[in-house]
């Protein structure tokens, strides 16, 4: 309803829509889970909106989106929000000093500076594939993985600027020394799976069980001093001997009763 034939209609907006902007009105409805970005050009600070209805009437208000704050890295004008979840680490500069950030949420603002964020998991670095030369020279193309874990982040940054670059130089470095110091029977020896080397470990043991058994029968059967083949045939059978011996009296004495 127009009140005054000095009045206009502009545009008509539903309710339920979450920003309505007018000249300098803003009507802005913040849902669960979410934060309101918005800056004020006068002073040039960041405003957050909370989770609600926000009715704000100012020519200096600049309304920008909505955040969840789940990205990694949030920028908020020369505001940055950095999220650090398990099992990674941050690091920024403040006032020069290198910092580890821990998991959680941390605001860095000038001057600082972030850096990004680095894992503290196991990691699978895989080697380029390259040719090295056996001790008798014999080329073997390689192809390797190295599996590492960042235990100390901060010794680790002040001490190197490339991680993954440097173990892979170390790695490729280590291999090729390794091969050139090996011929290719210990190379072939020392590529045989795991499982394969198991397998060959218990079959080992299994003769030298065998061979011992072996042995032990063996010697069981070693002739005595002074014995020949016939003293030790005799003393097997005359266990049996005797049994004969002991029933031929009872037999013979029964028959002779009869």
């Amino acid at each position: 309803v127009l009140l005054s034939p000095f009045n206009k209609l502009v545009a008509i907006k539903n309710l339920k829509e979450s920003v309505i902007i007018h000249n300098t009105i803003h009507i802005i409805k913040v849902q669960s889970g979410q934060l309101g970005f918005a800056m004020d050009m006068q002073s040039g600070h960041p405003i957050l909106l909370t989770q609600g209805e926000h009715i704000i009437d100012s020519a200096t208000f600049q309304w920008h989106r909505f955040i969840t704050l789940r990205e990694p890295r949030t920028v908020l004008g020369n505001l940055t929000i950095i999220r650090v979840e398990t099992g990674n680490v941050g690091y920024c500069y403040k006032q020069g000093q290198l910092v580890i950030l821990k998991p959680g949420l941390h605001l860095i603002q000038p001057p600082d500076r972030f850096g990004t964020i680095i894992t503290t998991q196991m990691t699978i670095l895989d080697l380029p594939l390259t040719t090295h030369e056996t001790s008798d020279y014999v080329p073997l193309a390689i192809k390797a993985a190295v599996f590492y874990r960042i235990v100390d982040p901060l010794k680790a940054l002040v001490r190197i600027q490339n991680i993954p670059k440097q173990i892979q130089e170390t790695a490729t470095a280590t291999l090729a020394g390794i091969i050139r110091a090996s011929s290719l029977s210990d190379v072939a020896s020392r590529s045989t799976p795991f499982y394969h080397r198991k397998q060959q470990s218990q079959m080992h043991r299994i003769r030298d069980r065998r061979e011992e058994k072996q042995e032990q029968e063996q010697e069981q059967e070693v002739l005595l001093p002074g014995c020949d083949e016939e003293d030790r045939d005799r003393e097997q059978v005359m266990p049996l001997v005797e049994q004969e011996v002991h029933l031929m009296p009872s037999i013979w004495n029964d028959s002779n009763a009869a």
